[in-house]
Protein backbone atom coordinates (compact mmCIF):
# COMPACT_ATOMS: atom_id res chain seq x y z
CA UNK A 1 0.00 0.00 0.00
CA UNK A 2 0.90 3.66 -0.15
CA UNK A 3 1.11 5.26 3.21
CA UNK A 4 -1.66 3.45 5.04
CA UNK A 5 -3.49 6.65 5.91
CA UNK A 6 -2.95 8.30 2.61
CA UNK A 7 -2.34 12.06 2.79
CA UNK A 8 0.08 12.64 -0.01
CA UNK A 9 1.87 15.60 -1.52
CA UNK A 10 2.97 15.34 -5.13
CA UNK A 11 0.78 12.45 -6.08
CA UNK A 12 -1.75 14.21 -3.96
CA UNK A 13 -1.81 17.09 -6.28
CA UNK A 14 0.43 18.92 -4.01
CA UNK A 15 -2.64 20.76 -2.97
CA UNK A 16 -2.10 19.48 0.43
CA UNK A 17 -4.16 16.54 -0.20
CA UNK A 18 -7.42 17.52 1.21
CA UNK A 19 -10.53 19.17 0.38
CA UNK A 20 -14.07 20.39 0.58
CA UNK A 21 -17.03 21.32 -1.63
CA UNK A 22 -20.10 19.59 -2.79
CA UNK A 23 -22.10 18.65 -5.76
CA UNK A 24 -24.21 21.60 -6.70
CA UNK A 25 -27.89 21.43 -7.42
CA UNK A 26 -30.74 22.96 -9.28
CA UNK A 27 -34.41 22.16 -9.29
CA UNK A 28 -36.65 20.49 -11.81
CA UNK A 29 -37.72 17.04 -12.94
CA UNK A 30 -36.55 14.24 -10.68
CA UNK A 31 -33.78 16.30 -9.12
CA UNK A 32 -33.44 16.32 -5.36
CA UNK A 33 -33.07 19.43 -3.25
CA UNK A 34 -29.51 20.25 -2.22
CA UNK A 35 -28.15 18.27 0.68
CA UNK A 36 -26.25 21.31 1.95
CA UNK A 37 -27.07 23.09 4.17
CA UNK A 38 -28.40 20.16 6.16
CA UNK A 39 -31.94 20.18 7.51
CA UNK A 40 -32.26 20.80 11.21
CA UNK A 41 -32.42 17.40 12.91
CA UNK A 42 -35.55 16.51 14.81
CA UNK A 43 -35.33 15.01 18.27
CA UNK A 44 -37.02 12.26 20.22
CA UNK A 45 -38.68 12.94 23.57
CA UNK A 46 -35.37 12.35 25.36
CA UNK A 47 -33.60 14.90 23.17
CA UNK A 48 -31.76 12.32 21.04
CA UNK A 49 -31.60 13.36 17.36
CA UNK A 50 -33.84 11.26 15.13
CA UNK A 51 -32.02 9.96 12.01
CA UNK A 52 -32.80 11.87 8.84
CA UNK A 53 -34.99 9.73 6.56
CA UNK A 54 -33.75 9.10 3.03
CA UNK A 55 -35.55 11.06 0.29
CA UNK A 56 -38.18 9.00 -1.49
CA UNK A 57 -36.30 9.35 -4.78
CA UNK A 58 -33.36 7.48 -3.22
CA UNK A 59 -35.38 4.68 -1.61
CA UNK A 60 -34.28 2.11 -4.19
CA UNK A 61 -30.66 2.67 -3.17
CA UNK A 62 -31.25 2.58 0.59
CA UNK A 63 -33.53 -0.46 0.30
CA UNK A 64 -31.27 -2.61 -1.89
CA UNK A 65 -30.42 -6.06 -0.57
CA UNK A 66 -26.77 -6.99 -0.47
CA UNK A 67 -25.32 -10.26 -1.67
CA UNK A 68 -22.10 -10.97 0.22
CA UNK A 69 -19.54 -13.52 -0.95
CA UNK A 70 -16.32 -14.80 0.60
CA UNK A 71 -13.24 -13.03 -0.78
CA UNK A 72 -10.38 -14.56 1.21
CA UNK A 73 -8.94 -14.22 4.68
CA UNK A 74 -12.32 -14.33 6.37
CA UNK A 75 -13.52 -11.24 4.50
CA UNK A 76 -16.75 -10.86 2.62
CA UNK A 77 -17.21 -8.62 -0.42
CA UNK A 78 -20.19 -7.09 -2.18
CA UNK A 79 -21.25 -4.25 -4.48
CA UNK A 80 -23.50 -1.35 -3.49
CA UNK A 81 -25.28 0.63 -6.19
CA UNK A 82 -25.38 4.44 -5.89
CA UNK A 83 -26.38 7.19 -8.32
CA UNK A 84 -23.57 8.98 -10.10
CA UNK A 85 -25.53 12.23 -9.67
CA UNK A 86 -27.64 12.48 -6.52
CA UNK A 87 -29.63 15.29 -8.13
CA UNK A 88 -30.66 12.81 -10.86
CA UNK A 89 -31.26 9.54 -8.99
CA UNK A 90 -33.09 8.04 -11.96
CA UNK A 91 -29.99 8.46 -14.09
CA UNK A 92 -26.73 6.55 -14.39
CA UNK A 93 -25.41 4.53 -11.46
CA UNK A 94 -22.13 3.00 -10.31
CA UNK A 95 -21.25 0.07 -8.08
CA UNK A 96 -19.15 0.68 -4.99
CA UNK A 97 -16.75 -2.11 -4.04
CA UNK A 98 -17.28 -2.96 -0.35
CA UNK A 99 -15.65 -5.41 2.05
CA UNK A 100 -16.30 -6.40 5.65
CA UNK A 101 -14.86 -8.53 8.44
CA UNK A 102 -17.59 -9.72 10.75
CA UNK A 103 -17.08 -9.79 14.49
CA UNK A 104 -17.47 -12.95 16.55
CA UNK A 105 -18.16 -10.89 19.65
CA UNK A 106 -20.99 -8.73 20.92
CA UNK A 107 -21.92 -6.75 17.82
CA UNK A 108 -22.63 -3.04 18.30
CA UNK A 109 -23.06 -2.47 14.57
CA UNK A 110 -20.82 -1.71 11.61
CA UNK A 111 -17.73 0.49 11.88
CA UNK A 112 -17.09 2.19 8.54
CA UNK A 113 -13.44 3.04 7.87
CA UNK A 114 -11.61 5.22 5.38
CA UNK A 115 -7.78 5.23 5.26
CA UNK A 116 -7.32 8.58 3.49
CA UNK A 117 -5.98 9.68 0.15
CA UNK A 118 -7.96 10.88 -1.64
CA UNK A 119 -7.51 7.86 -3.85
CA UNK A 120 -6.68 5.15 -1.32
CA UNK A 121 -8.56 1.86 -1.62
CA UNK A 122 -10.57 1.19 1.51
CA UNK A 123 -11.01 -2.43 0.46
CA UNK A 124 -7.27 -2.96 0.11
CA UNK A 125 -6.56 -1.11 3.33
CA UNK A 126 -8.95 -3.10 5.49
CA UNK A 127 -7.94 -6.47 4.09
CA UNK A 128 -4.23 -5.71 4.55
CA UNK A 129 -4.22 -3.73 7.79
CA UNK A 130 -7.29 -4.68 9.83
CA UNK A 131 -5.09 -5.80 12.72
CA UNK A 132 -4.18 -2.14 13.19
CA UNK A 133 -7.69 -1.73 14.58
CA UNK A 134 -7.31 -2.62 18.24
CA UNK A 135 -8.86 -5.86 19.50
CA UNK A 136 -11.66 -4.37 21.66
CA UNK A 137 -12.97 -2.49 18.63
CA UNK A 138 -12.68 -5.52 16.33
CA UNK A 139 -14.53 -7.60 18.92
CA UNK A 140 -17.53 -5.26 18.96
CA UNK A 141 -17.99 -4.16 15.35
CA UNK A 142 -18.20 -5.57 11.88
CA UNK A 143 -15.33 -3.71 10.20
CA UNK A 144 -16.45 -2.33 6.84
CA UNK A 145 -14.62 -0.32 4.21
CA UNK A 146 -15.11 0.60 0.57
CA UNK A 147 -13.40 2.03 -2.46
CA UNK A 148 -14.87 5.54 -2.81
CA UNK A 149 -16.39 6.48 -6.16
CA UNK A 150 -13.69 6.86 -8.80
CA UNK A 151 -11.20 4.83 -6.75
CA UNK A 152 -9.91 1.27 -7.02
CA UNK A 153 -12.73 -1.03 -8.10
CA UNK A 154 -15.49 1.59 -7.78
CA UNK A 155 -15.58 2.83 -11.40
CA UNK A 156 -12.00 4.12 -11.31
CA UNK A 157 -10.93 7.49 -12.66
CA UNK A 158 -8.48 7.17 -15.57
CA UNK A 159 -6.41 10.05 -16.95
CA UNK A 160 -3.27 8.92 -18.79
CA UNK A 161 -1.30 5.85 -19.78
CA UNK A 162 1.19 4.39 -17.32
CA UNK A 163 4.13 5.82 -19.27
CA UNK A 164 2.51 9.27 -19.29
CA UNK A 165 1.79 8.97 -15.57
CA UNK A 166 5.43 8.07 -14.98
CA UNK A 167 6.46 11.25 -16.84
CA UNK A 168 3.91 13.29 -14.88
CA UNK A 169 5.14 12.07 -11.49
CA UNK A 170 8.83 12.41 -12.41
CA UNK A 171 8.50 15.90 -13.90
CA UNK A 172 10.78 18.68 -12.69
CA UNK A 173 8.82 21.10 -10.53
CA UNK A 174 11.71 23.19 -9.26
CA UNK A 175 11.95 25.76 -12.00
CA UNK A 176 15.39 26.84 -13.17
CA UNK A 177 14.23 28.61 -16.33
CA UNK A 178 11.30 29.25 -18.68
CA UNK A 179 11.83 25.90 -20.41
CA UNK A 180 11.20 24.07 -17.13
CA UNK A 181 7.96 26.01 -16.63
CA UNK A 182 6.81 25.33 -20.19
CA UNK A 183 7.53 21.60 -19.87
CA UNK A 184 5.59 21.24 -16.62
CA UNK A 185 2.74 23.36 -18.03
CA UNK A 186 2.47 21.03 -21.03
CA UNK A 187 2.45 17.89 -18.86
CA UNK A 188 -0.13 19.35 -16.45
CA UNK A 189 -2.47 20.32 -19.31
CA UNK A 190 -2.21 16.85 -20.87
CA UNK A 191 -3.00 15.18 -17.55
CA UNK A 192 -6.10 17.31 -16.92
CA UNK A 193 -7.40 16.89 -20.48
CA UNK A 194 -6.80 13.14 -20.32
CA UNK A 195 -8.94 12.85 -17.18
CA UNK A 196 -11.94 14.29 -19.02
CA UNK A 197 -11.37 12.29 -22.18
CA UNK A 198 -10.80 8.92 -20.49
CA UNK A 199 -13.25 9.22 -17.58
CA UNK A 200 -16.29 11.09 -18.84
CA UNK A 201 -19.18 12.52 -16.73
CA UNK A 202 -18.13 10.79 -13.49
CA UNK A 203 -15.17 13.18 -13.31
CA UNK A 204 -17.44 15.97 -12.09
CA UNK A 205 -19.06 13.82 -9.39
CA UNK A 206 -16.16 12.47 -7.32
CA UNK A 207 -16.09 15.33 -4.82
CA UNK A 208 -16.19 14.55 -1.12
CA UNK A 209 -19.82 15.53 -0.58
CA UNK A 210 -20.86 12.83 -3.03
CA UNK A 211 -18.64 10.34 -1.17
CA UNK A 212 -20.38 11.38 2.07
CA UNK A 213 -23.76 10.73 0.43
CA UNK A 214 -22.51 7.29 -0.64
CA UNK A 215 -21.47 6.71 2.97
CA UNK A 216 -25.02 7.31 4.13
CA UNK A 217 -26.35 4.83 1.59
CA UNK A 218 -23.84 2.30 2.97
CA UNK A 219 -25.09 3.01 6.50
CA UNK A 220 -28.62 2.37 5.36
CA UNK A 221 -28.02 -0.86 3.45
CA UNK A 222 -25.94 -2.23 6.33
CA UNK A 223 -28.97 -1.77 8.57
CA UNK A 224 -27.42 0.76 10.96
CA UNK A 225 -29.58 3.57 12.32
CA UNK A 226 -26.48 5.68 12.99
CA UNK A 227 -23.10 5.82 11.26
CA UNK A 228 -20.17 4.66 13.38
CA UNK A 229 -17.06 5.85 11.58
CA UNK A 230 -13.27 5.93 11.84
CA UNK A 231 -11.52 8.18 9.33
CA UNK A 232 -7.82 8.83 8.93
CA UNK A 233 -6.25 11.79 7.15
CA UNK A 234 -8.42 12.71 4.12
CA UNK A 235 -10.95 10.30 5.62
CA UNK A 236 -11.48 12.88 8.37
CA UNK A 237 -12.74 15.27 5.73
CA UNK A 238 -15.26 12.68 4.54
CA UNK A 239 -16.43 12.34 8.14
CA UNK A 240 -16.66 16.10 8.66
CA UNK A 241 -18.69 16.58 5.48
CA UNK A 242 -20.92 13.67 6.49
CA UNK A 243 -21.58 15.38 9.82
CA UNK A 244 -22.50 18.57 7.95
CA UNK A 245 -24.88 16.80 5.57
CA UNK A 246 -26.35 14.18 7.94
CA UNK A 247 -25.80 15.40 11.52
CA UNK A 248 -28.70 13.40 12.96
CA UNK A 249 -27.23 10.21 11.49
CA UNK A 250 -23.84 10.54 13.21
CA UNK A 251 -23.15 7.80 15.76
CA UNK A 252 -19.69 7.33 17.27
CA UNK A 253 -17.19 9.10 15.02
CA UNK A 254 -13.39 9.37 15.38
CA UNK A 255 -11.29 11.53 13.04
CA UNK A 256 -7.52 10.98 13.26
CA UNK A 257 -5.07 13.31 11.50
CA UNK A 258 -7.69 15.90 10.71
CA UNK A 259 -8.07 18.55 8.03
CA UNK A 260 -9.23 22.16 8.31
CA UNK A 261 -12.08 22.28 5.78
CA UNK A 262 -12.06 26.07 5.43
CA UNK A 263 -8.57 26.65 4.01
CA UNK A 264 -7.93 27.46 0.34
CA UNK A 265 -5.80 25.20 -1.81
CA UNK A 266 -2.85 27.58 -1.48
CA UNK A 267 -3.10 27.93 2.30
CA UNK A 268 -3.51 24.19 2.75
CA UNK A 269 -0.46 23.52 0.62
CA UNK A 270 1.51 26.15 2.49
CA UNK A 271 0.63 24.57 5.84
CA UNK A 272 1.59 21.15 4.57
CA UNK A 273 4.94 22.43 3.31
CA UNK A 274 5.61 23.73 6.80
CA UNK A 275 4.47 20.39 8.27
CA UNK A 276 6.96 18.40 6.21
CA UNK A 277 9.73 20.84 7.11
CA UNK A 278 8.94 20.34 10.80
CA UNK A 279 8.94 16.56 10.30
CA UNK A 280 12.32 16.76 8.52
CA UNK A 281 13.76 18.75 11.43
CA UNK A 282 12.43 16.15 13.88
CA UNK A 283 14.09 13.42 11.79
CA UNK A 284 17.40 15.32 11.88
CA UNK A 285 17.15 15.95 15.63
CA UNK A 286 16.52 12.26 16.20
CA UNK A 287 19.58 11.34 14.14
CA UNK A 288 21.77 13.80 16.03
CA UNK A 289 20.88 12.34 19.41
CA UNK A 290 23.84 10.05 18.80
CA UNK A 291 26.26 11.96 16.61
CA UNK A 292 28.58 8.97 16.28
CA UNK A 293 25.77 6.99 14.70
CA UNK A 294 24.41 9.82 12.52
CA UNK A 295 26.41 9.22 9.37
CA UNK A 296 24.45 11.73 7.26
CA UNK A 297 26.09 14.65 9.11
CA UNK A 298 27.20 15.99 12.47
CA UNK A 299 25.15 19.21 12.55
CA UNK A 300 21.65 20.21 11.52
CA UNK A 301 22.93 22.79 9.02
CA UNK A 302 25.35 20.33 7.50
CA UNK A 303 22.67 17.66 7.02
CA UNK A 304 20.26 20.09 5.37
CA UNK A 305 22.98 21.51 3.13
CA UNK A 306 23.93 18.02 1.98
CA UNK A 307 20.29 17.21 1.18
CA UNK A 308 19.82 20.42 -0.80
CA UNK A 309 23.04 19.74 -2.68
CA UNK A 310 22.03 16.18 -3.51
CA UNK A 311 18.61 17.27 -4.79
CA UNK A 312 20.15 20.06 -6.88
CA UNK A 313 22.60 17.58 -8.38
CA UNK A 314 19.75 15.16 -9.18
CA UNK A 315 17.96 18.03 -10.94
CA UNK A 316 20.90 18.37 -13.31
CA UNK A 317 21.85 14.70 -13.52
CA UNK A 318 19.55 12.01 -12.07
CA UNK A 319 21.00 9.65 -9.50
CA UNK A 320 21.72 6.10 -10.59
CA UNK A 321 19.92 3.07 -9.16
CA UNK A 322 20.66 -0.63 -9.07
CA UNK A 323 17.61 -1.26 -11.27
CA UNK A 324 19.08 0.94 -13.98
CA UNK A 325 16.27 3.49 -13.68
CA UNK A 326 17.42 7.08 -13.27
CA UNK A 327 16.30 8.89 -10.10
CA UNK A 328 15.50 12.53 -10.92
CA UNK A 329 14.97 15.25 -8.33
CA UNK A 330 11.22 14.66 -8.13
CA UNK A 331 11.64 10.97 -7.26
CA UNK A 332 14.40 11.69 -4.75
CA UNK A 333 12.22 14.34 -3.07
CA UNK A 334 9.23 12.00 -2.93
CA UNK A 335 11.42 9.34 -1.36
CA UNK A 336 12.36 11.72 1.45
CA UNK A 337 8.77 12.93 1.88
CA UNK A 338 7.34 9.40 2.06
CA UNK A 339 9.75 8.41 4.82
CA UNK A 340 8.66 11.37 6.95
CA UNK A 341 5.19 9.91 7.38
CA UNK A 342 6.35 7.44 10.01
CA UNK A 343 9.23 7.22 12.48
CA UNK A 344 9.47 3.53 11.53
CA UNK A 345 10.97 4.63 8.20
CA UNK A 346 13.58 7.00 9.61
CA UNK A 347 16.37 4.43 9.90
CA UNK A 348 15.84 3.38 6.29
CA UNK A 349 15.84 7.03 5.23
CA UNK A 350 19.23 7.59 6.87
CA UNK A 351 20.72 4.72 4.85
CA UNK A 352 19.01 5.87 1.66
CA UNK A 353 20.33 9.41 2.07
CA UNK A 354 23.86 8.23 2.78
CA UNK A 355 23.80 6.21 -0.44
CA UNK A 356 22.27 9.11 -2.38
CA UNK A 357 25.06 11.43 -1.27
CA UNK A 358 27.35 8.97 -3.05
CA UNK A 359 25.22 9.01 -6.20
CA UNK A 360 23.11 5.89 -5.54
CA UNK A 361 19.38 6.72 -5.40
CA UNK A 362 18.17 3.12 -5.05
CA UNK A 363 16.80 3.56 -1.54
CA UNK A 364 15.04 6.83 -2.31
CA UNK A 365 13.56 5.33 -5.46
CA UNK A 366 12.24 2.39 -3.45
CA UNK A 367 10.52 4.78 -1.03
CA UNK A 368 9.07 6.85 -3.87
CA UNK A 369 7.78 3.80 -5.75
CA UNK A 370 6.08 2.46 -2.62
CA UNK A 371 4.50 5.88 -2.08
CA UNK A 372 3.25 6.06 -5.66
CA UNK A 373 2.25 2.38 -5.93
CA UNK A 374 4.57 1.92 -8.92
CA UNK A 375 5.90 -1.55 -9.64
CA UNK A 376 9.34 -2.37 -11.04
CA UNK A 377 7.85 -2.87 -14.51
CA UNK A 378 6.69 0.73 -14.67
CA UNK A 379 3.05 -0.08 -14.04
CA UNK A 380 0.61 1.37 -11.50
CA UNK A 381 -1.68 -1.36 -10.13
CA UNK A 382 -4.16 1.19 -8.76
CA UNK A 383 -5.39 4.61 -9.84
CA UNK A 384 -4.59 6.54 -6.66
CA UNK A 385 -2.27 9.00 -8.42
CA UNK A 386 -5.09 10.04 -10.75
CA UNK A 387 -8.03 9.87 -8.36
CA UNK A 388 -6.32 12.12 -5.85
CA UNK A 389 -6.22 14.98 -8.34
CA UNK A 390 -9.78 14.34 -9.47
CA UNK A 391 -11.07 14.74 -5.91
CA UNK A 392 -8.80 17.57 -4.80
CA UNK A 393 -9.37 19.75 -7.84
CA UNK A 394 -13.14 19.60 -7.22
CA UNK A 395 -13.01 19.92 -3.46
CA UNK A 396 -10.51 22.74 -3.29
CA UNK A 397 -10.27 24.49 -6.66
CA UNK A 398 -7.19 26.34 -7.83
CA UNK A 399 -7.01 28.57 -10.90
CA UNK A 400 -3.61 30.25 -10.59
CA UNK A 401 -1.47 30.76 -13.66
CA UNK A 402 2.18 29.69 -13.82
CA UNK A 403 3.08 33.34 -13.23
CA UNK A 404 0.92 33.44 -10.11
CA UNK A 405 2.45 30.24 -8.78
CA UNK A 406 5.91 31.67 -9.36
CA UNK A 407 4.89 34.71 -7.31
CA UNK A 408 3.87 32.40 -4.45
CA UNK A 409 7.11 30.40 -4.45
CA UNK A 410 8.95 32.71 -1.99
CA UNK A 411 6.24 32.15 0.61
CA UNK A 412 6.45 28.41 0.09
CA UNK A 413 10.25 28.46 0.36
CA UNK A 414 9.93 30.40 3.61
CA UNK A 415 7.58 27.72 4.96
CA UNK A 416 9.89 24.94 3.75
CA UNK A 417 13.30 25.63 2.22
CA UNK A 418 13.46 21.95 1.26
CA UNK A 419 10.00 21.12 -0.04
CA UNK A 420 8.20 24.43 -0.54
CA UNK A 421 8.83 25.05 -4.24
CA UNK A 422 8.10 21.40 -5.05
CA UNK A 423 4.70 21.63 -3.34
CA UNK A 424 3.84 25.05 -4.82
CA UNK A 425 4.29 23.94 -8.43
CA UNK A 426 2.28 20.78 -7.81
CA UNK A 427 -0.81 23.01 -7.72
CA UNK A 428 -0.68 23.62 -11.46
CA UNK A 429 -2.76 20.69 -12.85
CA UNK A 430 -5.87 21.97 -11.05
CA UNK A 431 -5.55 25.22 -13.01
CA UNK A 432 -6.56 23.29 -16.12
CA UNK A 433 -9.17 21.06 -14.52
CA UNK A 434 -11.93 20.39 -17.09
CA UNK A 435 -14.88 20.27 -14.66
CA UNK A 436 -15.88 23.00 -12.26
CA UNK A 437 -16.74 22.69 -8.56
CA UNK A 438 -20.08 23.91 -7.21
CA UNK A 439 -18.81 25.81 -4.16
CA UNK A 440 -15.73 27.05 -2.36
CA UNK A 441 -14.13 25.65 0.82
CA UNK A 442 -15.72 26.65 4.11
CA UNK A 443 -16.06 25.62 7.74
CA UNK A 444 -18.31 22.82 8.97
CA UNK A 445 -20.38 22.75 12.16
CA UNK A 446 -22.26 19.44 12.12
CA UNK A 447 -24.99 21.10 14.17
CA UNK A 448 -26.89 18.49 16.14
CA UNK A 449 -24.39 15.65 15.67
CA UNK A 450 -23.30 13.31 18.45
CA UNK A 451 -19.82 13.91 19.93
CA UNK A 452 -17.07 13.70 17.30
CA UNK A 453 -13.55 12.90 18.53
CA UNK A 454 -10.81 14.73 16.59
CA UNK A 455 -7.18 13.65 17.09
CA UNK A 456 -4.16 15.81 16.24
CA UNK A 457 -0.46 14.86 16.43
CA UNK A 458 1.96 17.70 17.20
CA UNK A 459 4.50 16.90 14.46
CA UNK A 460 2.25 15.26 11.89
CA UNK A 461 3.82 16.19 8.53
CA UNK A 462 0.80 15.76 6.27
CA UNK A 463 -2.09 16.98 8.40
CA UNK A 464 -0.62 19.65 10.69
CA UNK A 465 -1.65 19.69 14.34
CA UNK A 466 -3.42 23.03 14.04
CA UNK A 467 -5.86 21.57 11.51
CA UNK A 468 -7.23 19.13 14.08
CA UNK A 469 -7.61 21.89 16.66
CA UNK A 470 -9.48 24.06 14.17
CA UNK A 471 -11.78 21.25 13.02
CA UNK A 472 -12.68 20.37 16.62
CA UNK A 473 -13.51 24.03 17.22
CA UNK A 474 -15.62 24.28 14.06
CA UNK A 475 -17.71 21.21 14.92
CA UNK A 476 -20.35 22.03 17.51
CA UNK A 477 -19.85 18.60 19.09
CA UNK A 478 -16.11 18.37 18.42
CA UNK A 479 -13.83 16.94 21.12
CA UNK A 480 -10.12 17.61 20.64
CA UNK A 481 -7.56 14.98 21.63
CA UNK A 482 -3.89 16.00 21.52
CA UNK A 483 -1.02 13.60 20.85
CA UNK A 484 2.54 14.83 21.39
CA UNK A 485 4.49 12.86 18.85
CA UNK A 486 5.80 12.31 15.32
CA UNK A 487 4.31 10.69 12.26
CA UNK A 488 1.01 10.80 10.41
CA UNK A 489 -2.00 9.69 12.54
CA UNK A 490 -1.75 7.64 15.70
CA UNK A 491 -4.70 5.38 16.59
CA UNK A 492 -3.78 1.73 16.16
CA UNK A 493 -0.07 2.33 16.68
CA UNK A 494 1.65 1.80 20.03
CA UNK A 495 0.20 4.76 21.95
CA UNK A 496 -1.83 3.16 24.74
CA UNK A 497 -3.35 6.47 25.80
CA UNK A 498 -4.84 7.22 22.38
CA UNK A 499 -5.90 3.62 21.83
CA UNK A 500 -7.70 3.48 25.16
CA UNK A 501 -9.54 6.77 24.55
CA UNK A 502 -10.72 5.61 21.13
CA UNK A 503 -11.76 2.21 22.47
CA UNK A 504 -13.69 3.75 25.36
CA UNK A 505 -15.65 5.89 22.94
CA UNK A 506 -16.27 3.41 20.12
CA UNK A 507 -17.04 0.46 22.41
CA UNK A 508 -18.53 2.04 25.54
CA UNK A 509 -19.78 5.37 24.22
CA UNK A 510 -17.61 7.24 26.76
CA UNK A 511 -16.36 10.38 25.02
CA UNK A 512 -13.00 11.74 26.22
CA UNK A 513 -12.64 15.12 27.89
CA UNK A 514 -12.14 17.93 25.40
CA UNK A 515 -8.48 18.93 25.24
CA UNK A 516 -7.12 15.75 26.82
CA UNK A 517 -3.42 15.20 26.07
CA UNK A 518 -1.57 11.97 25.31
CA UNK A 519 2.24 11.78 25.11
Amino acid sequence: MTNRRGIRVRAAAGIAVLSLVAAGCSGGGDRLPSASPAPAPTAAADGTPVPTPAPAALAKFYDQKLSWSACGGGFQCTKVKVPIDYEKPAGATLNLSVTRLRTNGKRLGSLLLNPGGPGASGVGYLQAAYRGITEPVRANYDLVSFDPRGVGKSKPIDCVTDSQLDEFLSADVTMDNANDVAAWDRIAKRFAAGCKQRTGPLLGKVDTDNVARDLDVLRGVLGDEKLHYLGYSYGTYIGARYAELFPANVGRMVLDGAIDPALSAVDLSLAQAKGFQIAWEAFVADCLKDKKDCQIGSKRGEIETRLRGMLAAADSKPLRSRSGRPVPEAMATLGVVSALYSTQRWEFLRAALLAAYNGDGTGLLYLADAYLQRNDRGGFPDNSNEAIYAVNCLDRPFTGTPEQIQAEVPRFREASPLFGEFIAWSLLPCTYWPVQPAQEPGPVTGAGAAPIVVIGTTRDPATPYEWAKVLAEQLESGIFVSHDGDGHTVYGDDNRCINRLVEDYLVNGEAPRDGVECD
